[in-house]
């Protein structure tokens, strides 16, 4: 999981042009606003504990359901992955597609001069991985198993302005989502990791390939493409590791909350939630993650962070 990706700030590492469309697409705040149905709200860690029973006795409820999969966001904005956030609503399909495919192969083209264990050129699933993991925009949207850190995520840039927005954090069902996302029959599951799941094993790719070459070149016939699916990546990084990444891949850029919400209004059985973070509450939350040892390199346990951290004591002058 990256830290910028976790807010709805620009996608910087794209480059200016993209941080300019980011700009303009972003000159409709209001549409970006989820609607989604919020179901509780976290002023202090305290909160945490109750929204976590929500979850769990709604899963009961349904008969049980997986581990839960978290996303924090310093605003309440729709669940849309950064490629598609990084593209004008306007734009054209195929000039998205033709500028996702050339940012994808550059990074493919450039990466094995500077990094010693790039995947083989058509392990489509890593190469998004491994693309998102270094900060270029993908149809990955980034979440993790631990509520804590994912409430981090939420208030890790917060300020003192009095005009904050409210953020954001979001719980998953995956096992449920991907019931419902693939209408493959139950036996398609078998000999891909965890029941329901999709961890990137050798079969994933030729299962899903048209959700996964997509990216990268035209999407061949017949090949079977879900809306979204969640996925399990190779940590191919530490903070990979002690985040518990997991992704939901998109094909398309409808946000994933209206997409669920649309289908939970079908079917009985949830399987996203959303909890407000009052922007008044930001702070305080800060500092209680803090108080618990939740720091920046905690979450991100590199020579970067650390010094990052370092250098608070500095900044607050004790």
């Amino acid at each position: 999981m990256r830290q910028t990706d976790q807010g709805t700030g620009p996608c910087r590492s794209a480059g200016t042009d993209c941080a300019n469309r980011r700009t303009r697409a972003s000159l409709d705040e209001e549409s970006a606003m989820t609607r989604y149905r919020v179901s509780g709200k976290i002023c202090g860690i305290g909160d945490l504990g109750a929204c976590i029973g929500t979850v769990v006795c709604a899963q009961e409820r349904q008969g049980g359901g997986s581990r839960i999969w978290w996303r924090g966001q310093s605003k309440l904005y729709s669940l849309i992955p950064s490629a598609f956030r990084c593209s004008p609503r306007h734009s054209s399909d195929r000039a998205f597609r033709v500028a996702e495919q050339k940012a994808l192969l550059t990074f493919q083209q450039g990466a094995p001069a500077i990094y010693d264990k790039c995947p083989d050129a058509d392990d489509y699933p890593r190469w998004l991985s491994l693309a998102q993991h270094y900060g270029l925009p993908t149809r990955l949207l980034d979440w993790t198993r631990s509520a804590i850190y994912g409430l981090w995520f939420a208030v890790q840039d917060v300020t003192r302005d009095p005009d904050d927005d409210d953020g954001a954090l979001w719980a998953l069902d995956p096992l449920r989502l991907n019931a419902v996302a693939d209408t493959r029959p139950p036996g398609a599951w078998k000999d891909m990791g965890l029941p329901g799941f999709l961890a990137f094993t050798a079969g994933l790719q030729q299962k899903y390939e048209g959700l996964f070459r997509t990216p990268f070149k035209r999407l061949g016939d017949g090949s079977h493409s879900p809306e979204v699916l969640a996925v399990i990546p190779d940590h191919i990084d530490l903070r990979m590791s002690v985040q518990g990444t997991g992704f939901t891949l998109h094909s398309t850029p409808d946000p994933l909350d209206e997409w669920c919400s649309s289908r939970q209004h079908q079917t009985s059985p949830e399987w996203l939630w959303l909890f407000r973070i009052p922007s008044e509450g930001k702070q305080n939350l800060r500092h209680e993650l803090d108080k618990c040892g939740i720091t920046q390199v905690s979450v991100f346990p590199d020579l970067d962070h650390l010094a990052k951290d370092a250098a608070s004591f500095l900044l607050r002058g004790t």
